[in-house]
């Protein structure tokens, strides 16, 4: 508990200026008890953190995998976008050499001409 203040009992003869307020000791077996509480109180404040903390660090080994899976996924997909550039030109190129001097709207026409 706190310590309580008590006036002094027996002032200085004169009642002139006073001295420093008494300070009365703890109760013992209060105080122990209070002191304990708290140690326990403080004990599972302590665990809690650990628990959160641990919590805390899983989440953040998830997040950093999802992360590069992303990145791993990203590269994959710019690959296959590369990959299909190159054949779409590829397949351009070869409608292209296969109707050299007709237009290109004559060449996807009904083909009568």
């Amino acid at each position: 508990m706190s310590e309580a203040v008590v006036p002094d009992p027996n002032p200085p003869p004169g009642g002139g200026a006073q001295g420093p307020p008494v300070v009365r000791p703890p109760n013992r077996p209060a105080h122990e008890r209070h002191l304990e509480e708290l140690c326990a109180a403080l004990g599972a404040k302590e665990g809690r953190r650990r628990f959160l903390q641990d919590r805390l660090k899983g989440i953040r080994e998830q997040l950093g995998r999802c992360r590069a899976d992303r990145e791993a996924i990203t590269e994959e997909r710019n690959q296959v976008d590369n990959q299909l550039s190159g054949i779409n030109k590829e397949v351009r190129r070869g409608e292209e050499e296969e109707v050299p001097n007709q237009c290109r709207l004559c060449a996807l026409g009904d083909g009568s001409s």
